[in-house]
């Protein structure tokens, strides 16, 4: 599945920020598959949206369901890597095909 987070606005703060997002993820999501989370055109994220969005997709879903795709500013980039980081995941690289 891809996940265009663009297509929810572009810039993206705050925990229950996050959560509306994950689960809208989550209502498409299919069972077992994997998801594919595009930063194209995102302009910004904070810790907190990161860590709520993002991390916690790849703590319930785990590691090899979740790839991390699209062109990403570089603050968006280093905001995603420092909340994966802080969970004890692998830096963004691990999650797939950056291209920024």
């Amino acid at each position: 599945m891809d996940f265009r987070l663009a297509e929810y606005g572009e810039v993206f703060s705050t925990r229950p920020r996050g959560l509306d997002v994950r689960e809208e993820l989550r209502k498409q999501l299919q069972p077992d598959s994997t998801v594919a989370v595009s930063f194209d055109s995102v302009l910004k994220v904070s810790q907190s949206f990161s860590d709520e969005f993002l991390c916690a997709l790849i703590s319930d879903l785990g590691p090899e369901r979740v790839r991390i795709e699209g062109d990403m500013t570089p603050s968006v980039e280093r905001v995603l890597s420092r909340a994966l980081r802080r969970r004890g995941f692998a830096d963004i690289e691990g999650f797939a095909a950056v291209t920024a």
